[in-house]
């Protein structure tokens, strides 16, 4: 078990929540085995060199994203993005934005509703791994509006692992997402959520809840984060002619 601080950023209601996080400490009670897990994921650190003395901060900045707009955490319905996978995240999403206006014939009107290109959208469609989830963005019409009232518009899905779990876009809160997420500093958000939490909590830098020391030793080594998946996902599946 870890300890983690948690800030809200934005979220489009019923459609996406958008939290930024990052790894304070491991549970002092945590067991042996979890502890060596989460080893790599200190936070800051104390050690020795040539007889000089070094703290080495190491934030572990995470986004965790909730589709569909529910406000419980669901697995099904979650996906957490670190630096390198957001940067996946939005050049998917540029790349999927510029696919409406550099095919002229990904939408059509038919019957005063919109229709997408099925074939095309497929030949266009994006699949890329986070650490542990795989996504999917493949364009579609999206419905807005209240019952009797719906409007379709050009928009996208969002898949996590199955087509089940889904939420959708227009074209405009695609725009829109991807505006916030350009936004982020996960670093400069990672510092400031660390001295947020220390004056809530009221712990200083000597506190053994935030700092670990390291055995004195004459060699420095690069912290290397593992970013494999704890499993595998099978390819997507051809979108159901209702989505």
């Amino acid at each position: 078990m870890t300890y983690k601080s948690t800030i809200e950023l934005f979220s489009i209601p019923k459609i996406i929540n958008v939290k930024f996080g990052v790894i304070m400490s491991t549970d002092a009670n945590a067991s042996a085995i979890e502890k060596q897990k989460w080893d790599k994921f200190k936070l800051v650190n104390m050690f020795k060199y040539n007889n000089n003395e070094y703290i080495k901060i190491s934030p572990h900045p995470f986004l965790s994203i909730d589709i569909g707009g529910k406000k419980e955490y669901d697995y099904n319905n979650n996906f957490t993005l670190n630096q390198r996978d957001l940067f996946l995240f939005i050049m998917n999403l540029k790349s999927a934005i510029a696919d409406f206006t550099n095919h002229k014939d990904l939408f059509l009107i038919d019957n005063d509703e919109v229709v997408v290109n099925k074939e095309l959208a497929q030949s266009i469609k994006k699949v890329f791994r986070t650490t542990r989830k795989t996504l999917l963005i493949e364009h579609a019409p999206v419905l807005r509006g209240e019952n009797d009232n719906l409007i379709t518009y050009e928009g996208v899905i969002l898949a996590v692992n199955h087509l089940e779990n889904f939420t959708t876009f227009t074209y405009a809160e695609l725009k829109y997402l991807l505006w916030e997420l350009e936004k982020i500093d996960m670093i400069n958000l990672s510092l400031q959520l660390i001295s947020i939490d220390a004056s809530i909590n009221g712990y200083s830098t000597n506190d053994e809840k935030v700092i670990e020391k390291e055995p004195i030793s004459e060699k420095i080594e690069d912290e290397i984060i593992d970013t494999k998946s704890s499993f595998f996902v099978r390819n997507y599946p051809t979108l159901p002619p209702n989505i």
